[in-house]
């Protein structure tokens, strides 16, 4: 609907409305918009140190999501259960004190120290970020554990966490299978992404489409390009999936050049978003 001054305003749900009456956009008025959470596994318990790291990994992205308004949780390595326990607690699906001592201890000594922090009625979107290791549509702990990327989001979901029904959720997942030399086995089947999400108002945005070869090189890239993109959309207020897409072609280019140089194989990055949003995101 129309203010009297001929503004948008609000609709029901938090949806805002143009000035032609047609739901456009998702209302991103509030600041903070609501929780970020940023998980960045790179050292595992096998001994093997993930090198996609981003060019300033000492805090680059988690201070990009600050400055796009939100609350950011930073954890880093944790195990299986633990990237569980932070979801279900940041979802409201558990308190904080409600979990055993020992795992209780583990997520404040990681940076989960105030057990007042998770998703609130009044935020207007929830953003998690996820650099690990990864198989076909899972995502490991630093205990070598596979999650279901379905399982971590669907916390988010609207049975678990009603306060985000009809609110945009965003995952940013950069989560590849990894050799030692830096690729995946490129024999591996493509993940069926269908399962991922089933409910509407989710947008999973993966560096390569699970399953296809994925170059720590490029991963870097990405992350690096992704931190850039949103830094710039500031300035251009450009809208999230033109963000992703910048980043994806920026990144792409990058590494299309190293390999005419040598530097890696000549293999295609696929990047993949998995994409149930109504409305478009502007932050």
């Amino acid at each position: 609907m129309i203010s009297n001054n001929g503004e948008a305003s609000l609709s029901d749900g938090g949806i805002e409305e143009t000035d032609g009456g047609s739901k456009d956009r998702y209302d991103m008025t509030k600041n903070p918009h609501g929780i970020a959470l940023y998980i960045h596994n790179a050292c595992f318990q096998d001994g093997c140190v993930d090198g996609a790291e981003t060019e300033d990994d000492g805090g680059g992205m988690a201070e990009q999501l600050r400055a796009l308004k939100y609350q950011v949780v930073e954890m880093r390595d944790l195990t299986g259960e633990e990237i569980t326990a932070v979801c279900e607690v940041l979802a409201g699906k558990c308190r904080v004190e409600r979990l055993a001592v020992g795992m209780r201890e583990q997520l404040v000594q990681k940076g989960l120290y105030n057990a007042s922090v998770r998703v609130e009625a009044t935020d207007d979107s929830f953003l998690c970020c996820l650099v690990s290791h990864g198989a076909l549509g899972k995502i490991y702990g630093v205990d070598g554990v596979a999650l279901d990327v379905s399982q971590i989001a669907q916390c988010f979901g609207a049975k678990n966490c009603p306060w985000l029904s009809g609110k945009p959720k965003i995952f940013l997942i950069q989560a590849s299978l990894q050799t030692a030399i830096g690729k995946t086995e490129a024999h591996m089947e493509r993940a069926d992404v269908s399962a991922l999400v089933d409910e509407s108002d989710f947008l999973l945005s993966y560096s390569v489409y699970p399953g296809t070869p994925s170059y720590r090189v490029h991963d870097a890239l990405y992350l690096t390009h992704l931190r850039r993109a949103l830094k710039s959309s500031a300035k251009t207020h450009a809208e999230l999936h033109s963000i992703l897409a910048e980043a994806h072609r920026l990144a792409q280019e990058r590494v299309e050049l190293l390999q005419q140089k040598g530097v890696v194989e000549c293999v295609k990055q696929c990047p993949l978003r998995v994409d149930t949003l109504r409305y478009k995101i502007y932050f």
